[in-house]
């Protein structure tokens, strides 16, 4: 039963930093990038940062554009999603939200976006998550 029990927590322990990252918050206009960024794996925020987060609406649908820069000298493989969200903060389509790869070459930067799949989106958030 205790290895039973070990196993378990191991487990859960290893699936945990599997998925964890960073995930910034926003809405058109918000404040500075740091309010807006919140840190699940300290490691990952010690390599990469969000610089920028940019927004703007076309045709009706909110777009997003955050830049991603890498802090260290060595690539970084990452992986990011946005999630949307309307007015009552409820998650506008989640089963369509799918993780997208990213290299960040040492001391670079890159840009990443997305578009709102509806015009009822108010929120985001943007995750991500370091690659191995």
């Amino acid at each position: 039963m205790k290895h039973g029990i070990t196993a378990l927590l191991a487990l859960a322990t290893l699936a945990g930093c599997a998925t964890s990252g960073i995930e910034a918050v926003g809405r058109p206009n918000a404040a500075e990038v740091q309010k807006r960024l919140i840190i699940h794996n300290e490691p990952l925020a010690r390599k990469i940062t969000i610089t920028k987060m940019r927004t703007r609406t076309t045709g009706g649908l909110l777009a997003v554009e955050a830049t991603l820069t890498n802090l260290g000298d060595r690539d970084i493989r990452v992986q990011y999603r946005f999630s949307w969200y309307d007015a009552d903060d409820f998650e506008v389509e989640p089963a369509k939200h799918s993780w997208t790869p990213v290299t960040l070459h040492g001391r670079a930067s890159v840009n990443i976006q997305g578009v709102a799949p509806t015009p009822s989106v108010e929120s985001y958030r943007i995750h991500i998550r370091e690659t191995r």
